[in-house]
């Protein structure tokens, strides 16, 4: 007796090509659903409501699609905020930069509370776990530093002149030393 097996395996879905205006209106579901996507720990129900929202609108994309295309979304959004954070670079921007800057700009994800250069041994916050506390250098602009430097500067060249000055009067006194005549 011979049995055949019919099985049916349907392909997972292509990824999705989004067209500007259908990652917009991703976008502005999102963020109407922001309290929701903070309160929730796993969010795969409300990526469900937002791809039924698409689906009214004639946009068709799977939950995971939606997940997936604001991951994307986010990541050039942090990428282009960290590279115009470095000193020196030029501005560099994403689409949907302004919607992304209201949503995440003040957010400790993409803009830290202090960076490296800004850190002192007296920075105390509340709102952050206490960190062991490193002895560090305050961070000091360059005017500062030159202004020390300059300062450093003049007090060597005030004891230089002042050594100086010793030697030349120690010499004058073994001149005249020299230049008395011999009593012997």
């Amino acid at each position: 007796m011979n049995f055949f097996y019919c099985v049916y395996i349907t392909d997972p879905p292509l990824a999705k090509s989004w067209r500007e205006d259908e990652a917009r209106a991703l976008l502005l579901h999102r963020i109407s659903m922001d309290g929701e996507f903070r309160s929730m720990k796993t969010h795969k129900s409300l990526w469900k409501q937002i791809s039924t929202m698409l689906k009214e609108q004639n946009i068709t994309a799977t939950p995971d699609q939606c997940d997936n295309k604001f991951k994307a979304m986010k990541k050039d959004y942090k990428s282009a905020k960290d590279h115009n954070n470095k000193s020196g670079n030029g501005t560099k921007t994403c689409r949907f930069f302004e919607e992304f800057d209201q949503l995440y700009g003040c957010r400790a994800g993409t803009t830290p509370e202090a960076t490296l250069c800004s850190l002192s041994v007296d920075d105390t916050s509340t709102s952050t776990p206490q960190r062991k506390k490193t002895r560090k250098r305050p961070a000091a602009s360059s005017a500062s530093v030159l202004e020390q430097i300059e300062k450093r500067q003049e007090e060597r060249m005030k004891v230089l002149k002042s050594m100086h000055d010793d030697k030349v009067k120690l010499l004058e006194r073994f001149l005249k030393v020299l230049e008395k005549p011999d009593l012997s």
